[in-house]
Protein backbone atom coordinates (compact mmCIF):
# COMPACT_ATOMS: atom_id res chain seq x y z
CA UNK A 1 0.00 0.00 0.00
CA UNK A 2 2.82 2.34 0.79
CA UNK A 3 3.79 2.02 -2.99
CA UNK A 4 0.65 2.13 -4.37
CA UNK A 5 0.05 5.61 -2.00
CA UNK A 6 3.77 6.45 -3.03
CA UNK A 7 2.52 6.32 -6.84
CA UNK A 8 -0.48 8.01 -6.42
CA UNK A 9 1.41 10.96 -5.21
CA UNK A 10 3.47 10.80 -8.41
CA UNK A 11 0.69 11.18 -10.51
CA UNK A 12 -0.97 13.67 -8.62
CA UNK A 13 2.05 15.45 -8.91
CA UNK A 14 2.63 15.16 -12.38
CA UNK A 15 -1.22 16.43 -12.90
CA UNK A 16 -0.52 18.86 -10.86
CA UNK A 17 2.34 20.64 -12.62
CA UNK A 18 0.86 19.53 -16.21
CA UNK A 19 -2.49 22.06 -15.43
CA UNK A 20 0.12 24.70 -13.49
CA UNK A 21 1.63 25.12 -16.84
CA UNK A 22 -0.97 24.81 -18.87
CA UNK A 23 -2.28 27.99 -16.72
CA UNK A 24 1.09 29.81 -16.41
CA UNK A 25 1.49 29.71 -20.39
CA UNK A 26 -1.67 31.36 -21.26
CA UNK A 27 -1.41 34.49 -18.26
CA UNK A 28 0.41 37.39 -19.02
CA UNK A 29 1.36 39.36 -15.26
CA UNK A 30 2.49 38.19 -11.94
CA UNK A 31 0.52 35.24 -11.36
CA UNK A 32 1.08 32.96 -8.68
CA UNK A 33 -0.64 29.22 -8.12
CA UNK A 34 -0.71 27.28 -5.09
CA UNK A 35 -2.47 23.85 -5.20
CA UNK A 36 -2.62 21.43 -2.31
CA UNK A 37 -4.00 18.08 -3.07
CA UNK A 38 -3.13 14.75 -1.22
CA UNK A 39 -0.88 16.11 1.39
CA UNK A 40 1.24 17.63 -2.25
CA UNK A 41 1.50 21.98 -1.97
CA UNK A 42 2.71 23.11 -5.36
CA UNK A 43 3.67 26.33 -5.70
CA UNK A 44 4.14 28.24 -9.72
CA UNK A 45 5.07 31.64 -10.08
CA UNK A 46 5.04 32.95 -13.64
CA UNK A 47 8.70 34.76 -14.84
CA UNK A 48 7.05 36.40 -17.41
CA UNK A 49 4.88 39.75 -16.53
CA UNK A 50 4.41 42.83 -17.66
CA UNK A 51 5.99 45.27 -15.28
CA UNK A 52 9.37 43.25 -15.66
CA UNK A 53 9.57 43.13 -19.47
CA UNK A 54 8.45 47.56 -19.75
CA UNK A 55 11.16 47.90 -16.87
CA UNK A 56 13.17 45.54 -19.37
CA UNK A 57 12.75 47.77 -22.20
CA UNK A 58 13.16 50.84 -20.17
CA UNK A 59 16.81 49.42 -19.06
CA UNK A 60 17.75 48.88 -22.69
CA UNK A 61 16.65 52.43 -24.14
CA UNK A 62 18.53 53.87 -20.89
CA UNK A 63 21.60 51.64 -21.87
CA UNK A 64 21.00 52.96 -25.45
CA UNK A 65 20.81 56.60 -24.26
CA UNK A 66 24.18 56.09 -22.30
CA UNK A 67 25.99 54.20 -25.17
CA UNK A 68 24.58 56.67 -27.69
CA UNK A 69 26.33 59.66 -25.38
CA UNK A 70 29.39 57.65 -24.61
CA UNK A 71 29.54 57.42 -28.44
CA UNK A 72 29.13 61.42 -28.61
CA UNK A 73 31.71 61.52 -25.85
CA UNK A 74 34.21 59.71 -27.93
CA UNK A 75 33.80 61.60 -30.88
CA UNK A 76 34.36 64.54 -28.93
CA UNK A 77 37.51 63.45 -27.33
CA UNK A 78 38.64 62.35 -31.14
CA UNK A 79 37.97 66.02 -32.22
CA UNK A 80 39.77 67.25 -29.09
CA UNK A 81 42.80 64.97 -29.62
CA UNK A 82 43.28 65.71 -33.47
CA UNK A 83 43.26 69.26 -32.21
CA UNK A 84 45.75 69.32 -29.43
CA UNK A 85 47.77 67.14 -32.06
CA UNK A 86 47.49 70.08 -34.70
CA UNK A 87 48.71 72.17 -31.95
CA UNK A 88 51.31 70.22 -31.26
CA UNK A 89 52.52 70.37 -34.49
CA UNK A 90 52.42 73.73 -34.60
CA UNK A 91 54.44 73.97 -31.55
CA UNK A 92 56.77 71.68 -33.10
CA UNK A 93 57.23 74.11 -35.90
CA UNK A 94 57.60 77.39 -33.73
CA UNK A 95 60.19 74.89 -31.85
CA UNK A 96 62.18 74.42 -34.96
CA UNK A 97 62.45 78.18 -36.28
CA UNK A 98 62.87 79.25 -32.83
CA UNK A 99 65.95 77.24 -32.88
CA UNK A 100 67.35 78.20 -36.18
CA UNK A 101 66.84 81.65 -35.07
CA UNK A 102 69.10 81.11 -31.85
CA UNK A 103 71.17 79.80 -33.58
CA UNK A 104 71.91 82.10 -35.60
CA UNK A 105 71.34 84.50 -32.84
CA UNK A 106 74.55 82.79 -31.34
CA UNK A 107 76.39 82.54 -34.11
CA UNK A 108 76.17 86.84 -34.25
CA UNK A 109 76.91 86.46 -30.31
CA UNK A 110 80.25 84.15 -31.13
CA UNK A 111 81.14 86.67 -33.84
CA UNK A 112 80.62 89.73 -31.78
CA UNK A 113 82.91 88.23 -29.33
CA UNK A 114 85.53 87.49 -31.45
CA UNK A 115 85.52 91.37 -32.42
CA UNK A 116 85.55 92.26 -28.79
CA UNK A 117 88.64 90.49 -28.18
CA UNK A 118 90.94 91.27 -31.13
CA UNK A 119 93.37 93.82 -30.02
CA UNK A 120 92.30 97.99 -30.09
CA UNK A 121 94.67 99.29 -33.00
CA UNK A 122 93.86 96.15 -34.92
CA UNK A 123 89.81 97.69 -34.95
CA UNK A 124 91.22 101.04 -35.24
CA UNK A 125 93.21 100.20 -38.31
CA UNK A 126 90.94 98.45 -39.69
CA UNK A 127 88.33 101.29 -39.38
CA UNK A 128 90.01 104.11 -39.90
CA UNK A 129 89.37 105.36 -36.18
CA UNK A 130 92.40 107.97 -35.01
CA UNK A 131 94.34 107.25 -31.52
CA UNK A 132 94.10 109.76 -28.71
CA UNK A 133 96.80 111.31 -29.06
CA UNK A 134 96.06 111.50 -32.65
CA UNK A 135 93.01 113.41 -32.11
CA UNK A 136 94.64 115.53 -29.16
CA UNK A 137 97.24 116.46 -32.02
CA UNK A 138 94.66 117.60 -34.47
CA UNK A 139 93.18 119.67 -32.01
CA UNK A 140 96.22 121.38 -30.95
CA UNK A 141 97.17 121.77 -34.67
CA UNK A 142 93.91 122.95 -35.38
CA UNK A 143 94.09 125.47 -32.39
CA UNK A 144 98.02 126.43 -33.73
CA UNK A 145 96.06 126.97 -37.55
CA UNK A 146 93.84 129.41 -36.13
CA UNK A 147 96.23 131.69 -34.08
CA UNK A 148 97.98 131.85 -37.25
CA UNK A 149 95.10 132.59 -39.43
CA UNK A 150 94.26 135.35 -36.94
CA UNK A 151 97.54 136.65 -36.61
CA UNK A 152 98.02 136.60 -40.56
CA UNK A 153 94.50 138.45 -40.50
CA UNK A 154 95.38 141.22 -38.55
CA UNK A 155 98.58 141.91 -39.86
CA UNK A 156 99.08 141.04 -42.82
CA UNK A 157 95.54 140.73 -44.58
CA UNK A 158 93.94 144.18 -43.25
CA UNK A 159 97.20 146.13 -44.33
CA UNK A 160 96.53 144.89 -48.61
CA UNK A 161 92.61 145.59 -47.81
CA UNK A 162 93.12 148.95 -46.48
CA UNK A 163 95.81 150.27 -49.01
CA UNK A 164 93.85 148.84 -52.20
CA UNK A 165 90.00 150.01 -50.79
CA UNK A 166 90.91 153.36 -49.32
CA UNK A 167 88.87 151.82 -46.54
CA UNK A 168 89.99 151.18 -43.24
CA UNK A 169 88.76 147.93 -41.71
CA UNK A 170 88.46 147.38 -37.99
Amino acid sequence: MANQEGANRKNVQHILHSTARALLGGMVGNTSISVTAAGLALEFLSGSSSRSLDERIRRIDTARDNLTEALVAIDELKASAQEQQKELEELKESTAKATGEKERVLRTLEDLKTLGTLEQNTIRAAFGIPKTWQVWLGYFISFLVGIATTVGYDFFLKGLIAAETGIKPF
